[in-house]
């Protein structure tokens, strides 16, 4: 059985419905604070809110074709559980028109193989292919019931509907990996995984009928584990000796998963709970590897990870990719990430992009790129020397700058010995930054004079991913913050602006006398307002680029007292060929 479509409504920022398919490898990209981690919430909840009424044996009661569940205040406390006052769009929760929607809706909709349609038909008489479920969560009681046409949900019977949804949720496994990783959650999410391992266990007669058996049967199986983890760090620690899974001997029957712990010797043998996130990171993703790869059981398992990049080296993002990718081989697996390099390149549609909190499916490799900020050619491996910019119009201006004043970097551009590669913003360069040296590329970074320029540079100095010969800040002195865009005479360049933008030449000219200490950009915004402008963030991309070209195309003269900005940058770069 497979998850193969879910889509939610009216859950957190989620407020018109969005729906999407899941693949074995999906992927959900997109910015920050617009939706990721709620749709993978809200599939996290409904999907262990399934799971919970098999485990749990949570009694609900039929009504209307629905199956009634309370959703007690001990419910609501559980891990991942609904609790309406925060889970309900807030700005919903009073409106009068929203009277008959105060209600989060999801819907999964499951596909059988062909021998659990056989099953179903046995115990239920249906035989469905899909199976639509769907939950509606109030403040007070849960329902659940078949999302099929009309005319299908009036013939079928109550009973029918609670004997298909018990055996839905009789086979759900659900593991869920968030982004926040404390020593417990570390623990919480190992024992997710290590209770669908020995479940298996659980169902036989004779680890029922002889507690005394259990050590027996699960030694083998936890040696089995503790090796396959140490075995997947050593690849990211070399000098780890060993890794163990205990229980400790007075667990009881179904009580043995608050009474785990695991141990790993890098030189100290120490508990998980005390070693840093980084490694509880690597564990709980090695045994979801190891968990995926021997589930014998035929049961639904989805493993839902929220960045699973976070908490790691950059050099590990490799290795992290296989060890996903080994995942979804087998089973399920759902992530939100911020990194090109877990994107799903091979199965376009399997990556969904989420934007001002609704969701779509990719069609394009170019909207993976935009969205991640992405731009990468196959020249930049084969480059002597990358040059980190910022933006697409500083590319282009240094690119002029080089050609005019420097025979070395003129030829090194024309040979693409030098590429100089726009990061689509300085929130990009630490990723690329990190990408560029993976791939054993030499850089050069030029960030401005402002404060997340030099926050990025700090940043990296701070990590020892960078060193004090491969980056440069603009500086200009006299400047609290500068860009690009300063060194060049306002005069030179009036005109071609005020034709294209309609502003006073005057104001252009006289731009270096206007709040002359802060940087180009935002005087130009206060060049816009005097003019009675727009100055939003597409005019500042557009105008940039348009500035970048004007400095091209014609001959702009630079600042005569900044121009040794120009020739210490050239200086720095020619030192590298």
């Amino acid at each position: 059985m497979k998850l193969k479509k879910f889509s939610v409504e009216r859950f957190r920022s989620i407020v018109n419905k969005s729906e999407f398919p899941i693949q074995d490898n999906t992927v959900i990209i997109g910015p920050n604070n617009e939706g990721k981690s709620n749709i993978l919430l809200a599939l996290v909840f409904s999907l262990r809110f399934l799971e919970s009424i098999s485990i749990r044996k949570q009694p609900g009661y039929i009504r209307n074709r629905n199956i009634v569940y309370d959703n007690t205040t001990n419910y609501r406390k559980q891990e991942n559980g609904y609790d309406w006052e925060r889970d309900f769009p807030v700005n919903m929760q009073e409106k009068s028109h929203t009277k008959g929607k105060k209600n989060s809706t999801f819907i999964l909709t499951f596909e059988l193989t062909q021998e659990e349609r056989k099953e179903l038909k046995k115990t239920s008489e249906s035989n469905l292919k899909n199976i639509p479920i769907k939950l509606e969560a109030f403040p007070d009681q849960i329902r659940l019931s078949l999302n099929k046409p009309g005319h299908f949900s009036n013939r079928i019977s109550s009973e029918k509907i609670n004997s298909i949804a018990k055996f839905i949720t009789d086979k759900i496994n659900i593991c869920y990996i968030g982004a926040i990783r404390t020593a417990y959650d570390a623990n919480y999410n190992i024992l997710q995984l290590l209770n669908i391992q020995l479940k298996q266990l659980e169902e036989s007669e004779e680890y029922k009928n002889a507690l005394d058996l259990l050590k027996s049967k699960r030694e083998p199986l936890l040696n089995s584990l503790s090796d396959q983890v140490n075995n997947i760090l050593k690849d990211f620690i070399p000098n780890i000796k060993s890794t163990e899974i205990q229980f400790y001997e007075n667990a009881r029957y179904r009580s043995y998963s608050r009474d785990v712990d695991i141990f790993v010797d890098d030189g100290m043998k120490t508990s998980l709970q005390h070693k840093g996130t980084g490694i509880q990171s690597l564990i709980a993703l090695s045994i979801a590897q190891f968990v995926s790869l021997n589930n014998k059981q035929a049961d639904s398992f989805i493993i839902a990870i929220e960045e699973p990049e976070s908490h790691l080296h950059p050099d590990a993002i490799h290795k992290l990719k296989e060890i996903l990718a080994n995942i979804s081989a087998k089973n399920q697996l759902i992530i939100t990430t911020h990194s090109p390099l877990l994107a799903n390149t091979h199965q376009i549609s399997s990556n969904i992009i989420v934007k001002d909190n609704k969701a779509k499916i990719a069609k394009h490799k170019s909207e993976l790129k935009n969205i991640l900020g992405v731009k990468i050619s196959d020249n930049l491996i084969s480059a002597e020397q990358l040059l980190l910019v910022e933006g697409e119009s500083d590319k282009i201006i240094l690119e002029h700058l080089f050609f005019e004043k420097s025979n070395i970097l003129k030829e090194a551009i024309t040979t693409s010995r030098l590429v100089i590669f726009p990061c689509n913003g300085v929130d990009k360069i630490e990723f690329f930054s990190n990408f560029m040296k993976y791939n054993l590329c030499s850089i050069h970074i030029l960030v401005d004079g402002d404060d997340a320029g030099k926050n990025v540079i700090n940043k990296l100095l701070k990590a020892k991913r960078i060193s004090n010969s491969e980056y440069s800040i603009l500086k200009i002195n006299g400047m609290k913050e500068c860009e690009i865009e300063d060194i060049f005479n306002p005069e030179s360049y009036a005109t071609e602006m005020s034709d294209a933008y309609g502003i006073r030449i005057e104001d252009i000219k006289n731009l270096n006398f206007n709040g002359k200490q802060d940087k180009w950009t935002n005087r130009m915004s206060n060049i816009f307002s005097s003019n009675a402008k727009i100055f939003d963030e597409n005019v500042v991309k557009k105008i940039k680029i348009d500035f970048a070209n004007i400095i091209k195309n014609k001959s702009i003269q630079l600042l005569d007292f900044r121009t040794d900005i120009v020739n210490f940058l050239i200086e720095s770069i020619e030192k590298k060929f």
